[in-house]
């Protein structure tokens, strides 16, 4: 009987890969990934699952699961279904963070308007690798950065800054960064300084001055889950500014709440306050800070440009010189939408009322232009560079 069920999983497998098969992917990268997913498959469907023993079987369920939630996420990363703009855009600011090119942003499209998500099922997974090397002899090059939004945002350019907070949480847990600063906290918990032990207080109010001298540890995991996000929304405030503020603050209702995984909102909002206006002094804000710093060797900095949204206010896409500008066209898009809409029809003499749906199209539509054209110009000076060479 088990067998059979471990023969219902693999069957489900090739049903669903005789649709995925064919896909076609607009980067080598890709479609490297996914012949190494064909060659898996084919080598599962020639083992004799009677003969395997129960390790083997776990192993042969785990590399399954691993080739469904590849799929899941190649399915919706291909030539007609990857958003391709705010990919682009991810890639851009991930360079900024790793000098190594061994990772594949890719992005599953869900149908709940709030599953803004960062998956880390693929990107550390070290056990699964290492079995399918060992059983197989087939080596993944490049794991996958699985980045969840919702299919019907899938090109909506304001909402979408809140992907650069979902990356955050892939270089997070890339540097361990939250786990070692809540170390780091609870290690000296007992040697901070009153102001010290006030300001951690106000960004996890859960944490008492009675935990400082007793069970602080207690709150440790929901410390390293808060500590998480407060780092990802710095992350995501140094290329697109306070613009995810904009978002958050409406689809969470500015909640001065918390939960076990998430800070109040104010309190994020108030954190990346700080970054923006450079008020290191805080204790939460200096050592997210100096500790990123100290652990990846990066400083975590602006690394938007400030650019003219001239052009966009009468209907023409920016001209982008480089990426701190590309990050800034979002800064520029949110600009536009909640003071300069009006713009539209005053500078194009628009003889007819332009609703704000009308608006929301027109900041969409120029933004993936600007992108598109700023790709557009660099695979295209790189392609003469090659030929000249």
């Amino acid at each position: 009987m088990e067998i059979q069920l471990l023969n219902l999983h693999l069957s489900q497998l090739i049903n669903a890969w005789s649709k995925s098969k064919l896909n076609i992917y607009s980067d080598i990268d890709k479609k490297e990934y996914h012949n190494n997913l064909n060659s898996l498959l084919h080598n599962l469907i020639n083992e004799d699952f009677s003969k395997i023993n129960p390790v083997e079987k776990k192993e042969i369920k785990s590399i399954i699961d691993f080739l469904f939630k590849s799929l899941e996420f190649l399915d919706n990363s291909t030539l007609n279904s990857t958003p391709f703009e705010i990919v682009q855009c991810l890639k851009a600011a991930l360079k900024v963070w790793t000098d190594e090119d061994n990772y594949i942003i890719v992005t599953s499209l869900n149908n709940n308007l709030l599953s803004f998500s960062f998956d880390e099922t693929l990107a550390f997974n070290e056990d699964i690798y290492h079995i399918i090397k060992n059983k197989y002899k087939i080596e993944f090059k490049k794991r996958l950065i699985q980045i969840n939004l919702p299919q019907n945002l899938s090109k909506d350019y304001l909402a979408n800054v809140v992907l650069y907070h979902e990356l955050g949480h892939f270089i997070d847990l890339k540097y361990r960064i939250s786990e070692t600063l809540t170390h780091l906290i609870l290690f000296n918990a007992t040697k901070l300084e009153k102001r010290e032990k006030l300001d951690i207080i106000k960004f996890f109010p859960y944490i008492t001055e009675a935990d400082f001298e007793g069970d602080i540890k207690k709150n440790s995991l929901m410390l390293s889950y808060h500590l998480g996000e407060y780092f990802s929304d710095i992350f995501a405030a140094q290329f697109i500014d306070d613009c995810s503020n904009h978002y958050l603050k409406y689809i969470t209702e500015n909640s001065t709440q918390f939960s076990f995984s998430h800070p109040s909102t104010v309190n994020r909002i108030a954190l990346v306050e700080l970054f923006m206006n450079n008020k290191f002094d805080g204790f939460v804000i200096n050592n997210l800070i100096s500790a990123t710093n100290h652990i990846t060797g990066k400083q975590i900095e602006k690394q938007f440009e400030k650019i003219n949204g001239a052009d966009l206010i009468k209907l023409l896409p920016i001209e982008i010189e480089n990426d701190k500008q590309l990050h800034s066209l979002f800064i520029i898009g949110w600009q536009i939408w909640l003071s300069e809409v009006s713009e539209f029809k005053k500078t194009n003499d628009m003889q007819f009322e332009l609703p704000p749906s009308g608006a929301y199209q027109i900041i969409n539509n120029l933004i993936e232009k600007s992108i598109s054209n700023y790709f557009v110009k660099i695979g295209w000076n790189k392609a003469k560079s090659d030929v000249s060479s």
